[in-house]
């Protein structure tokens, strides 16, 4: 979602609103304390490390155990290289460092020299940048956190015509737009949705926050 709204404002002067159910940005992404995996990076060439997209993806499709999309196996592989470059030269985030963790063919995970954790550090530079175009620019950026997306709205076209959600004061409010970029993240802090997916997890405990619970997936399951 960050990665979204920073790049729409600052390479395409795009408007954008966040909105957030929690009280501050940065959801699971932001306890991350291991790095951004990418094959082929700037980081691997200048530690000499050999790796490849191909290589990538073979780790990631034998670790899915034949389960999971392809195609997103190999964007995920392809690309991951284009992401850290980006995080290094856009917001001067260092991801110097690497790591090679279970699964892994060759030190692919990026994470930058220095006490932060990576996912702090990330979270933390964007979230810091997005609020400064906020400020700067009132009109282009809004941030309304406390607000929970409760619809979407579609013509009779099936087309996307607004996004319902209930601010922190409990009031319903409709934007009108064209376009809703979905980020979500996953749903293993809600028992409900565990007992539909994934049944056998139900009575597990999870490091997942208490705002992973679904509600996006909710909405675009009953969108079809």
């Amino acid at each position: 979602g960050l990665s979204t709204a920073n790049q729409l404002i600052k390479k395409h002067n795009i408007p954008i609103v966040l909105i957030d159910k929690a009280t501050s940005i940065g959801g699971n992404s932001i306890k991350a304390s291991s790095g951004i995996n990418g094959a082929h990076t700037l980081t691997q060439e200048q530690l000499k490390v050999e790796d490849t997209p191909d290589l990538f993806f073979n780790d990631t499709k034998k670790s899915a155990k034949d389960k999971g999309s392809e195609e997103l196996m190999n964007k995920l592989a392809l690309d991951s290289h284009l992401a850290i470059e980006w995080l290094q030269q856009e917001f001067d985030i260092k991801l110097d460092l690497l790591a090679q963790l279970g699964g892994h063919s060759a030190p692919r995970t990026h994470r930058s020299s220095g006490k932060l954790p990576p996912g702090f550090e990330i979270v933390s530079k964007l979230s810091a940048n997005l609020k400064t175009l906020a400020e700067e620019k009132p009109d282009l950026v809004k941030i309304q956190l406390e607000s929970k997306v409760t619809d979407i709205k579609v013509d009779d076209n099936n087309n996307v015509v607004g996004v319902e959600y209930t601010d922190k004061e409990g009031n319903t409010q409709v934007i009108a737009t064209k376009h809703v970029v979905f980020c979500s993240g996953g749903f293993s802090f809600s028992k409900e949705m565990l007992a539909k997916y994934a049944p056998h997890t139900v009575d597990l405990p999870t490091t997942n926050g208490e705002q992973t619970t679904g509600d996006g997936q909710k909405i675009l399951d009953r969108l079809g």
